[in-house]
């Protein structure tokens, strides 16, 4: 592989940057143009790999938040930049871990006749250049230059940039391979209304398709011929319920139980030795009134009668 050097180009990004604790506009997004496949974010923390069709492939999670996602050349290793500055790598269609030294990233070549230069200024309006290693003399400019996106540099030595800008009132996004070699800007795709995503949009030129996943995990196929949606696919992984947390027991005797069972048995004995007491006193009470009316009864009683001689007539 030709050596290469990252002096050789100079990218601006002009994108105004998002402020503290406020939730970015897009997740970050690359599209694979050897299988016709993408990856984007599914989570803070997850990123899948799809096929155009939006079926899930391949799943890479991270231990924190993914800022940033790039492919080698070969588009055989990912890479996911964390927000920590840590960097993880995978086998693109495995999911296995990948050596950091096996992410090859790819620069411009050392030595180019041309370069191509991004800035701006204070009304945030830039510009994008193509200009004379040598001499320093512009060949190319582009006016109304609002976004530009970092270049992708691929292992043929030409480079693919994304920009944001306006054009005939009306403002848009579009693609421009670079030639470093015949100094070539050449422009791939306009796509209106998607001004402020140029940072995240990666597109397949050769199969027409584009693909940009917003702050809520919501993945948007666009036409590059037309810039329509052609399709919009909710990747955010709902998180699983909790698992059931498990209290240990020792059992339903406790102290607790044991004093309010005491407390019940202490109080039924004290109850059925009063019940049995009244009871007692009702039964003692109830033969002497019986024996009174006894002794009181007069004689000559029906059962006397019973046995007396009848009268003679």
């Amino acid at each position: 592989m030709r050596s290469r050097s990252h002096l050789a180009i100079l990218i601006v990004s002009i994108a105004v940057a998002p402020v503290a604790g406020q939730v970015p506009a897009y997740r970050p997004s690359w599209a694979l143009r050897s299988t016709g496949q993408f990856v984007t974010l599914s989570a803070e923390n997850t990123a899948v790999l799809c096929n155009y069709g939006g079926g899930r492939l391949r799943t890479f999670v991270a231990p924190g938040p993914i800022v940033r996602l790039e492919v080698t050349a070969d588009e055989a290793v990912i890479r996911l930049q964390l927000a920590d500055a840590q960097e993880l790598c995978f086998y693109t269609q495995s999911g296995l871990p990948a050596s950091k030294d096996q992410f090859t990233h790819l620069g411009p070549p050392r030595q180019s006749k041309f370069r191509m230069n991004a800035r701006s200024d204070s009304s945030f309006v830039g510009r994008l250049q193509v200009v004379e290693s040598e001499t320093g003399r512009s060949i190319r400019q582009l006016e109304e230059v609002r976004y530009v996106s970092r270049a992708r540099w691929s292992d043929n030595g030409t480079a693919e940039v994304m920009v944001g800008l306006q054009r005939v009132g009306q403002t848009g996004l579009s693609a421009f391979r670079f030639n470093p070699s015949t100094g070539e800007l050449r422009e791939l795709f306009w796509s209106p209304d998607n001004f402020d995503c140029v940072d995240y949009f990666a597109f397949d030129a050769d199969r027409g398709y584009g693909v940009f996943t917003s702050h809520d995990f919501v993945t948007s196929l666009i036409d590059l011929r037309t810039g329509k949606c052609v399709l919009s696919i909710h990747l955010r992984i709902q998180p699983s319920p909790p698992p059931p947390v498990l209290v240990s027991s020792p059992g339903w005797l406790t102290p607790g139980t044991a004093v309010v069972a005491a407390a019940g048995i202490v109080g039924f004995l004290i109850f059925l030795r009063l019940g049995l007491r009244a009871l007692k006193i009702g039964l003692r009470a109830l033969k002497r009134r019986i024996d009174r009316r006894i002794a009181e009864a007069p004689p000559g009683t029906l059962e006397a009668a019973d046995y007396s001689e009848p009268f003679d007539n």
